[in-house]
């Protein structure tokens, strides 16, 4: 079967975060590949394509895009029906869901009583996976091991085409189980061309350590837990840029606080694209003080992009990839103390650094790669 002669549906009915980004990467990478793209979206298909065609002119209008028309409650039995209807009506030949996250635990637990996909689709399901914890091994606990005998279940079933993983050093782990149907793909940044500077940072003091902390507050980002630790830094030269909307009142005091002192700038609002670019281009660590946070961040590869290196928790792959690729300091997950050691000593850590390695890690991050990561798959496939 030829590229051009496929029909993919995608699935990824959220709308929040970086559910539409990736619904227009992956369609891009497969489009370039003469497919024909269906994708089932959020309710409000209105809203997907606005902010689609914000990143990928043109790609709304070029392919069949059908808002979903299930509850946010819905059953799986339900969610699984209507992605079947569409499959068939438009006569695709495989399915991607985009974030499989969503339905994974459900899928897992329901395996185990029998509960099946919807046969028509077997052998035809890819899935991109950003936290498989049922998949990996090391996670322990009652509810991983029983989403893992579901998932254990499907794989013997050959229930799925593809599956991609943020995570390299768990694809390598499940290649040697023979679990040979799995891959890497990259967690790659979408950059502007312009910069402009946010109008709430003035100027910037050459005798100056930037520290930037980006993106919507979450509690899991560890916001609070950088707040405390700086204010017990000694060291008078770092300042730090906390830039996007806050949730937690917590937040909110603290950084009022830095700021008052003078060491810290709060951007409590969404950051336009030149704006981010201008941040990452100015500062001189990037934070990703995340809470025991499992799985890959963009930001890492933001960072890598602009050569900036980082401070961040040693949890979990953001923490091995800092450590095996030399990107930057880390400190002890959820650890105040720990990370105000760290912060003091980076302003003599800077040029310890390796840009090389900072340069290599964004270029295996890129967009470039992460559309190989999906072409490789349909090119086997049509090999």
């Amino acid at each position: 079967m030829t590229h051009s002669s496929r029909t993919i549906l995608i699935v990824d009915t959220e709308l929040e975060g970086h559910h539409v980004l990736w619904l227009t990467m992956v369609a891009e990478a497969l489009r370039e590949l003469g497919c024909t793209i269906v994708m089932l979206v959020h309710p409000n298909q209105v809203e997907v394509a606005r902010r689609m065609q914000e990143l990928a002119p043109g790609l709304p209008s070029a392919i069949t895009l059908i808002g979903s028309t299930l509850r946010k409650r819905a059953g799986l039995a339900q969610y699984w029906k209507q992605i079947l209807a569409l499959f068939e009506a438009h006569r695709c030949t495989d399915l991607i869901l985009n974030n499989f996250d969503t339905i994974a635990s459900s899928q897992f637990r329901l395996a185990c009583l029998g509960f099946r996909p919807p046969q028509p689709l077997k052998g035809k399901i890819s899935v991109i996976y950003h936290r498989p914890r049922p998949l990996d091994a090391g996670q322990r606990g009652f509810g991983n091991a029983w989403k893992r005998l579901g998932w254990r279940s499907l794989g013997k079933e050959n229930w799925f085409r593809h599956i991609w993983l943020l995570d390299q050093y768990l694809v390598e782990e499940l290649q040697q189980q023979g679990v040979h149907h799995c891959s890497f793909i990259p967690d790659p940044c979408r950059i502007a061309e312009s910069s402009s500077q946010p109008p709430e940072i003035s100027a910037l003091d050459a005798s100056r350590i930037y520290l930037l902390q980006y993106g919507v507050g979450d509690e899991r980002k560890g916001s609070a837990l950088l707040l405390q630790a700086l204010q017990q830094a000694t060291d008078e030269r770092l300042h730090l840029w906390i830039a996007g909307k806050q949730k937690t009142p917590e937040v909110r005091k603290l950084a009022s606080e830095l700021v008052a002192q003078g060491k810290a700038t709060l951007l409590d609002r969404y950051i336009l694209d030149s704006e981010e670019r201008w941040l990452f281009e100015h500062c001189t660590w990037v934070m990703l003080p995340y809470l025991s946070h499992y799985g890959s961040s963009n930001l890492l590869s933001k960072a890598a992009h602009f050569e900036k290196p980082v401070i961040a928790s040693d949890f979990h792959l953001i923490g091995k990839n800092v450590v095996n690729n030399r990107l930057g300091l880390v400190f002890k997950d959820r650890d105040a103390g720990s990370l105000t050691e760290v912060l003091n000593q980076a302003p003599g850590r800077t040029a310890d650094i390796s840009r090389d390695a900072l340069r290599q890690f964004g270029d295996r991050s890129s967009l470039l790669n992460f559309r190989r990561a999906i072409a490789q798959v349909w090119r086997e496939s049509a090999a």
